[in-house]
């Protein structure tokens, strides 16, 4: 089993890019990795707690509700919550100090960034 971080640092819900990330996550489960999201920089936006089908993104809702059954892990980066405005993060969301998320890339197979 190979570990796979995708890194997702750009701005949420409104794009195309963090629709297709999380597809991305999603569809590495099917070759048995062990997936974990990270979250970093204007991409923290998208682990902050709030409805994404209500901002205009149903495909993010959907990968996100499977991201359970599916064990993909979510993490982000703590000081990019502060930059990206966000007050409280989604159930399951754990949030990480800086050292831990480098830790995190440093010792993956894999790392897709987005």
């Amino acid at each position: 089993m190979k570990r796979v971080v995708i890194v997702l640092r750009r701005a949420a819900l409104d794009t195309v890019t963090t629709a297709e990330a999380l597809r991305v996550a999603l569809g590495m489960t099917l070759a048995d990795h062990q997936v974990t999201v990270l979250y970093i920089d204007h991409g923290a936006g998208a682990a902050a707690l709030l409805q994404p089908a209500a901002a205009g993104s149903a495909a993010v809702a959907e990968s996100l509700e499977l991201f359970g059954p599916c064990h993909v892990r979510e993490v982000v980066e703590e000081s990019s919550l502060t930059s990206a405005r966000v007050a409280a993060v989604r159930p399951g969301v754990e949030v990480i100090d800086r050292a831990a998320a480098l830790a995190l890339v440093g010792q993956a197979d894999a790392v897709l960034s987005f």
